[in-house]
């Protein structure tokens, strides 16, 4: 029997695919979802079903599930271990590398199933098999329906059943406290690059985050905090990965590390000792991020900084799935993803393709800016947190700072903040502080304005989300010809201080 979101996203799907216009419906299903169940519903009601996957231990999963069932099944993957109870072309189970490979299949396909769509969507591979399948509908399934900026699916029409926060509080998902180290909230990622894909360029992360001193504060936070967790930690790359795992095994705990440089049978055998609780602790790049399922994990430590929530979420599911040892599960932030993309229970509505305002107004509603500050007025090194706590101190110091006019505690807010509106507020502060003048609300308008101006041009680009960029492109294109824009005067009274001179600029 289907759970209640289950029943609920199975019905919608059934009508998208009886009276809809629409060709693909994407069922947002989030770690701990089920997606497995009602694939099989599916594939019992419906005929000519290609069902799809890209990750083998899934594909072995839903046979296995099919198979309990009884329904026929015809299974197509490269080296099959396993040969299914019965054979049937209404019921094709397949892997999408496979299929791809074998052109010369032919088959009727009404109803394309595509199970992790966000991993395949956009394809070259995957574009291949729907112009050779051309299928009536496609139903695919994914906990991330968005591509690596954010931005919703295309042409692609999402239905959210449910939500994490439900899951937890009908147990089908383990709550989870979130803590973040001081320490690795005050590195500056500014100025690493950002890639094609964006995200962080790997080899310039590796001169911030793969180094002994972060490696050892790393184990030794989890020392503090999780020493007795089954855990799971995300390195930023394979010499990062082999470095923390060197570490806690330093500190006399069983780590080992699982990575692309080792071959299929020595990742294997990692993997089945960490389920066999041989060994405590599993660090990996993103072999772990889908497919790995392992309910008793009750730590995840996040060592790999990204801009992209797909990932971040993928890595946050690992630790979310109940299991009867952990009442609550730890995620020990390294990365400043929480920061970035808020808590993890906070519903994310990804916007439309190529809508860069609402992308960064939603990016920005989700953040939570100021945590380094938070954490130094509790004076801990690495505390839970979670936005309403964090929000109260920031409010607490800024009613402070505005009433007794303190330019230092101003900075830190206005270091600490990505929203323009705010930058515009504290930078005025400054300024009436240091000149004693004050800038006028028509001024902050036309800042605002010259911002969205810029937003639609075409030379946007992901680099420019960063916050030193976004400073430093404010800085350079906001001037009004009287000297008057607060970012402008900020970013100069800020050099000032740094050179020790009293000279007001201009």
């Amino acid at each position: 029997m289907l759970r209640p979101y289950q029943q609920r996203a199975y019905d919608y799907a059934e009508g998208f695919i009886e009276i809809s216009d629409g060709k693909e419906l994407c069922i947002e299903a989030p770690t701990g979802w089920g997606k497995s169940h009602v694939i099989v519903e599916l594939a019992k009601n419906y005929n000519n079903v290609v069902l799809l996957t890209n990750i083998t231990k899934l594909i072995y999963q839903t046979s296995g599930l099919l198979d309990a069932h009884g329904i026929a099944h015809k299974l197509i993957k490269a080296n099959l271990k396993k040969e299914p109870l019965t054979d049937s072309e209404n019921v094709i189970l397949a892997m999408q590398q496979t299929l791809s490979s074998r052109k010369e299949l032919k088959f009727n396909c009404d109803l394309l199933v595509v199970d992790e769509r966000h991993i395949s969507f956009g394809s070259p591979t995957m574009a291949e098999i729907e112009y050779r399948l051309r299928p009536k509908k496609i139903i695919s399934l994914s906990a991330t329906p968005y591509d690596g900026n954010g931005y919703a699916l295309p042409n692609v029409e999402i239905h959210k059943s449910t939500t994490v926060k439900e899951l937890t509080d009908n147990g089908f998902l383990c709550p989870m406290d979130t803590y973040v180290a001081s320490f690795s909230e005050k590195l500056d990622f500014s100025d690493v690059s950002i890639g094609a894909g964006g995200d962080y360029v790997e080899k310039e992360l590796a001169e911030l985050i793969n180094t002994k001193e972060f490696n050892n504060e790393v184990v030794k936070q989890w020392l503090n905090i999780a020493k007795d967790k089954k855990t799971i930690v995300f390195a930023s790359g394979v010499e990062h990965c082999e470095a923390l795992t060197k570490v806690f095994c330093e500190h006399g705990v069983s780590a080992d590390c699982i990575h692309s440089k080792r071959n299929d049978k020595e990742n294997d055998e990692i993997m089945l000792q960490f389920k066999d609780n041989k060994i405590q602790v599993l660090v990996s790049v993103s072999m772990i991020t889908t497919g790995f399922d392992a309910p008793d994990v009750e730590c995840g430590v996040m060592c790999r900084p990204t801009k992209t929530r797909r990932l971040w979420t993928q890595c946050i599911g690992r630790c979310l799935r109940p299991h009867e040892i952990k009442k609550r599960a730890i995620w020990l932030d390294f990365a400043q993803t929480t920061r970035e993309f808020g808590m993890y229970d906070e519903e994310y509505e990804p916007p439309k393709l190529g809508d860069k305002h609402s992308l960064l107004r939603t990016k920005g509603q989700a953040r939570i800016d100021g945590i380094s500050i938070h954490l130094d007025e509790m004076g801990e090194d690495c505390a839970k947190v979670n936005r309403g706590e964090v929000v109260a101190t920031l409010t607490r110091i800024k009613q402070n700072a505005l009433s007794q006019r303190n330019a230092r505690q101003i900075i830190a807010l206005y270091d600490s903040s990505m929203n323009l509106e705010e930058l515009l507020n504290y930078g005025s502060e400054i300024y009436a502080i240091k000149y004693g003048l004050n800038v006028e609300q028509r001024t902050k308008d036309w800042v605002l304005c010259r911002w969205d101006k810029f937003l639609e041009e075409e030379s946007f680009s992901p680099r420019t989300k960063n916050i030193k960029a976004f400073k430093t492109r404010l800085k350079n294109i906001v001037k009004d010809g009287k000297k008057i824009s607060s970012l402008y005067y900020f970013a100069d009274w800020l050099l000032e201080q740094e050179n020790g001179s009293n000279e007001a600029p201009f």
